[in-house]
């Protein structure tokens, strides 16, 4: 997708604030994917992914709900994960609700696990003293900590998203308990990989 694309690709789905962000910050993000998919000159859907060091991550596939165009969502899923391996990402990870398992299945990927998400909510600031903010002197600890769960380097992508953060942060000993960032993503968790 070219910057150009983007006016076109938003329409596809004009209920969603947020998309011409997440689509730029992937068109502009040197570890980051995005593709479009174009049936008959008409921009039908896109896809977009981040690649880390070892892994990869499907982050988002949309396809215009037509008869038509299937297969088009399968199509861009395989060029997301051949993109990725190209770069040395041989695992892929997506996080998709499971209307969505059937088109990840055809494309390699299992269920590893389900993820929990609330929405519809109000948001209330964490109302402990040790819930804090996110900052620079517990980003260490946060990289150690993710590096130590996820087995990967992922440290410019915690960085960049840092101020999105908040750490639990055990006041007499000031360790670092555990470390959260804001994400979107609800559903299975499927993954492929060898």
């Amino acid at each position: 997708m070219r910057y150009a694309d983007l006016d076109g690709a938003c329409c596809l789905a004009p209920d969603d604030e947020g998309l011409r962000g997440r689509l730029c910050w992937h068109l502009f993000t040197p570890y980051a994917i995005l593709y479009k998919a174009v049936v008959d000159d008409d921009l039908v859907g896109y896809a977009c992914g981040v690649v880390f060091p070892g892994s990869g991550w499907v982050r988002e596939v949309f396809v215009l709900p037509d008869p038509s165009y299937g297969g088009v969502g399968k199509s861009l899923v395989q060029m997301l994960v051949e993109e990725m391996e190209e770069q040395g990402a041989m695992r892929q990870l997506v996080l998709a609700p499971e209307q969505h398992r059937m088109l990840y299945s055809a494309c390699g990927f299992v269920v590893d696990g389900h993820l929990l998400a609330y929405q519809d909510g109000t948001f209330l600031q964490a109302t402990k003293d040790e819930v804090v903010n996110l900052e620079p002197e517990h980003l260490l600890a946060v990289l150690r900590l993710d590096r130590l769960a996820t087995g990967e380097d992922r440290e410019r992508l915690l960085r960049e998203h840092a101020y999105l953060g908040s750490v639990y942060q055990e006041a007499r000993t000031r360790r670092r308990a555990g470390a959260r960032l804001l994400t979107a993503a609800a559903g299975p968790w499927p993954h492929r990989g060898r």
